[in-house]
């Protein structure tokens, strides 16, 4: 699609204008110009109006006829003189050429604006030049209300923000002076064109000199007087320019003054449709912001000014001008960004330093504007198509991720490479020691032995059920869990000898073990954030052989104790997405110092203490050392993983209330701490997962299911399970969402899209 900058508001009525002046024996500034000057004048609530040949030219002039010493208030050579970091080059330009010194102040990202309290901050300013960004304002009254205690000079710059509002005035009408830009991009044009209004007789008397070449033809005027010696028509009073416009300017002008009203109308309406469909598009989170009127402020805004997420700051904001450009979606920075970084600031002064200056900094690198059409109301077919082509921007498309990173991993770099550099590579070292002991307290257990994997640390614990119970012939299993646990099962025992049971549909956990056969062996598995009771169920049933997979449920504790300590036997896992992770890795965890022995030499290949004697079929199980000390520093943040987990649940459960959001929260056993591993969410009722994920995946969000029931698995048909199963309702209901590295500003995302996609329903 093509989508400018700018449209073309020039009509038959302009032309006829301008063809009426070429008609005519006046060209140059004449009264065409002066009629538009006192009608822009009546329409605005101005006492006068000067027009002149641009917007920076009357800048200048305005500069200039404040400096001028026939004023009764003027600035004086070296004054300090305020103007925002995100401005226009010839805001700052005749502050410079008038023997002034600006000085810089910071914009704020939400406004684009400096916050009018800031002035406070320069007691040494004589002045100020307020630059309305983009159609918005400062606090004018608070502003003007400091300049005046100050006793400083104001002008306004409002090149950008004609017919703006602060608190019903018109913007431009606050300081002693305005300025107004009819550049072919603005509110209106003239082609190229310019205003100045003032208060004061005075001043305008003063600004129709300067504009002038300092003549006084045009007026008699205080300026002109008791110079007797001279002809009035050429009589030269003060230094001034050559800044008058044409007629034909002046022409189009007063017709363009006619529909300024009804442009702004259709302005305003596309303004407020683009940003509503970018705000609330499905893949917008949190990546692009729209600013702030000010409040107070009837912010009329000539563009949709856009901020990037400050992580697409720099390269990435060009990127995506350079994508939007590509699809011929017009765009360009908002004003110069940060002028202080505008390589003419060697000239001006090589010692401000931009950093000084951070929302002028936020905006120069995440900041950029796209068009507002004046002409036809855009119809919703075309709106979608802008925003959706905006959002097809690569970066905007990827994932939030289930698991995005493991927390503060930089933290293992040295770690790692003292480990590489160090004598004990492989399976034994200083890290491997460090973290079993740092473990025991975690889990609650005296012996530890590192594995390679997770599910290492589980085989392990198979082992020990099959050599101390060797007649055990029945061994029960949750469903809905990840199959490690039955798979490395299924490597030691008959399928006959396994049987699935139910987890409960509200806490995803064993909750009854009445009916399991005496002296049976159960698996425990503490599934996502939640927690088998043991010492519960050891009080139920003190025949029941326990072993706990841990994997996701340490940090969690029952009754007081650490998960994995009541069991004969526990594992944990360090893979990438758990809350401690080495990439790869677990431990098997036990208080049992006869099981310990036995899996120590197991894991090792069945060796002994005699050098390279073995005593035993065995496997090599055993951790690295460069893998330990990567878990080493997971290990030492353990205190702020779970400060972050505990945060991150809770902002879920914020936004679930606050938007009245229709889906629960994986219930925690009684008696029972969490282990705030991941965090699954449940539409209850629900009557296909693969729905949920097809919907969140459209919002860009990664998801993934519980795991599915065992007897959807063609090798696992005939395992026995209950008949009458919660397995299926589960799976279908309970889904996760991203639970780690998530902001609140994403949380909030993603509640608000699951909220579109269950409102229907």
């Amino acid at each position: 699609m093509e989508f400018k900058l700018c449209e073309d508001m020039f009509g038959s009525d302009e032309v006829d204008a301008v063809i009426s002046v070429t008609k005519s024996d006046k060209w140059t500034m004449g009264p065409c110009v002066e009629k538009f000057e006192k009608e822009f004048a009546e329409k605005f609530n101005f006492n006068y109006a000067l027009m002149v040949n641009s917007g920076s030219s009357a800048n200048l002039l305005a500069l200039t006829a404040l400096c001028n010493h026939k004023r009764y208030k003027h600035l004086k050579p070296g004054d300090e003189i305020l103007v925002p970091a995100v401005c226009w080059s010839t805001s700052v330009y005749p502050i410079i050429q008038n023997n002034l010194k600006p000085i810089f102040v910071d914009s704020n990202p939400e406004t684009l604006n400096i916050d009018a309290e800031d002035i406070e901050k320069y007691p040494n300013a004589k002045g100020i030049v307020f630059v309305h960004v983009l159609g918005n304002s400062t606090n004018m009254d608070k502003a003007m209300e400091i300049v005046k205690r100050k006793n400083m000079v104001a002008l306004e710059d409002t090149c950008e923000s004609l017919t703006s509002k602060f608190n019903n005035v018109f913007l431009g009408g606050f300081g002693d002076m305005g300025t107004f830009s009819f550049y072919y991009s603005h509110h209106m044009t003239t082609i190229e064109g310019g205003m100045i209004v003032c208060k004061t007789q005075e001043d305008y008397d003063i600004l129709k000199c300067i504009r002038s070449h300092g003549w006084t033809r045009y007026s008699e005027n205080v300026v002109s007087k008791n110079y007797d010696c001279v002809n009035k028509k050429f009589c030269f009073v003060d230094i001034g320019y050559n800044l008058r416009p044409m007629e034909f300017q002046g022409s189009i002008g007063s017709v363009q003054l006619k529909h300024i009203d009804a442009r702004n109308k259709i302005r305003l309406i596309n303004y407020n449709n683009i940003n509503t469909k970018i705000l609330n598009h499905r893949k917008n989170n949190n990546f692009i912001k729209i600013p702030n009127a000010t409040p107070g402020c009837e912010a009329q805004w000539f563009c949709i000014p856009l901020l990037l997420n400050t992580s697409f700051s720099g390269k990435k904001l060009n990127e995506l001008m350079e994508y939007l450009d590509s699809k011929q979606i017009e765009n360009r920075p908002i004003i110069t960004g940060n002028f202080v970084r505008q390589p003419v600031m060697d000239i001006i002064d090589k010692h401000v330093d931009p950093k000084d200056y951070p929302g002028a900094e936020i905006i120069h690198n995440t900041g950029l504007y796209i068009g507002c059409p004046t002409n036809t109301i855009l119809s919703d077919e075309k709106l979608n198509l802008l925003v959706d082509t905006i959002f097809g921007f690569d970066l905007f498309n990827k994932p939030i991720l289930f698991f995005k990173e493991p927390f503060n991993i930089e933290k293992s770099i040295p770690y790692v490479t003292d480990a590489i550099k160090s004598t004990w590579i492989s399976m034994d070292g200083v890290y491997l020691d460090k973290c079993k002991e740092l473990l025991k307290p975690i889990v609650g257990c005296e012996h530890i032995i590192l594995t390679l994997t997770g599910s290492s640390a589980i085989r392990c614990m198979v082992k020990c059920l099959k050599f101390r119970y060797p007649d055990c012939k029945k061994i029960y299993v949750p469903n809905n869990i990840f199959m490690a646990c039955i798979n490395v099962l299924l490597h030691e025992f008959p399928m006959e000898y396994i049987e699935v049971i139910d987890v409960d549909v509200d806490t995803l956990n064993i909750e009854n073990v009445d009916n399991l056969e005496k002296n049976s062996a159960l698996f425990v598995v503490h599934n996502v954030c939640g927690i088998t009771n043991i010492p519960k169920i050891k009080r139920d049933r003190p025949d029941l052989i326990i072993f706990e997979d841990n994997s996701e449920g340490y940090f969690g504790s029952y009754e007081e104790f650490p998960t994995g300590s009541q069991g004969i036997a526990s594992a944990m896992s360090f893979n990438m997405n758990k809350n401690f992770t080495s990439g790869a890795g677990g431990a098997f965890c036990t208080n049992d110092k006869e099981l310990y022995d036995y899996i120590l030499s197991y894991s090792r290949q069945g060796f002994t203490e005699k050098k390279f004697y073995h005593q035993m079929v065995g496997d090599n199980l055993r951790m690295t050392n460069v893998t330990a000390a990567i878990l080493l520093s997971q290990i030492e943040q353990a205190n702020d993983i779970l400060k972050e987990k505990k945060t991150i649940l809770e902002t879920y459960k914020k936004y679930i209330v606050e938007t009245k959001c229709n889906i629960l929260t994986q219930k925690i056993s009684e008696n029972t701490e969490s282990s705030f591993w991941s965090f699954v969410f449940r539409i209850k009722d629900n009557e296909s997962y693969a729905k949920i994920e097809e919907q969140l995946d459209k919002f860009n969000i990664d998801t993934r299911p519980m795991f599915l029931p065992v007897q959807n698995f063609d090798h696992l048909n005939n395992i026995t399970h209950t008949p009458n199963t919660n397995s299926v309702k589960i799976f279908n209901e309970y889904f996760y969402l991203p639970s780690n590295n998530v902001n609140e500003n994403t949380i909030k995302y993603i509640i608000n899209c699951i909220n579109k996609i269950i409102e229907p329903n």
